[in-house]
């Protein structure tokens, strides 16, 4: 049998290959058919520190521009406003307890966050009772109200003295108890009942 000699050249990479393994540890972004003009340049902008706009803005925010699938077709990814409403928006289920006692006798509250992402989000949060079979809020109020604290007044007396004084402290105003996910059939039934009761509303800006 005759051994075929493969000439040394054949096996070193081109000038290009170098180059794009080049960009690829630099980050750098290029298509396939880049020419070694065009990722020369690229490079040399990259080291220089001047990169181009799409390049800036797809760094500053990664959720933007594009990507490739399995197939090599471009996917358009989620923008950052899609992402953070999307991750805001997400419900959760939770039994709700307020420790204000000034709202002792309120069955609730309209809680209202607005942001410049996801717009204004309000709605109508119960207490107590009418949230210990689960109630589904949004995340981003689920958030505000494990933030929210209340000023708690309250006297002592003193002891040595026998005189009293008020003692003022920053107190959680909710506290808040993660229930498990519901089942789509009881996630269904309990939407159609607080749609009936008040839904959520979302004014984006």
């Amino acid at each position: 049998m005759t051994d075929l000699l493969q000439d040394p050249a054949d096996s070193q990479p081109t000038e290009l290959q170098l180059l794009k393994d080049r960009a690829k540890l630099m980050g750098i972004p290029f298509s396939n058919n880049i020419s070694i003009e065009t990722l020369k340049a690229k490079i040399d902008e990259k080291m220089s520190g001047k990169q181009e706009p799409e390049v800036q803005a797809a760094q500053a925010n990664p959720l933007a521009g594009e990507m490739a699938s399995e197939d090599g077709k471009p996917v358009k990814r989620k923008t950052l406003r899609q992402h953070l409403y999307d991750e805001n928006m997400k419900l959760v289920r939770v039994r709700i307890q307020c420790l204000d006692p000034k709202k002792a006798n309120l069955p609730g509250e309209v809680l209202t966050v607005a942001n410049e992402y996801i717009g204004n989000v309000k709605k109508f949060i119960p207490y107590g009772e009418a949230t210990d079979g689960g109630y589904h809020i949004p995340m981003i109020l689920y958030k505000t109200l494990e933030a929210r604290r209340f000023l708690n007044i309250r006297t002592v007396r003193d002891k040595r003295t026998g005189a009293t004084r008020p003692v003022t402290s920053w107190n959680k105003e909710f506290a808040i108890e993660v229930l498990p996910p519901l089942t789509a059939k009881e996630l269904h039934q309990l939407a159609t009942a607080q749609i009936a009761a008040g839904s959520v509303d979302v004014h984006a800006e």
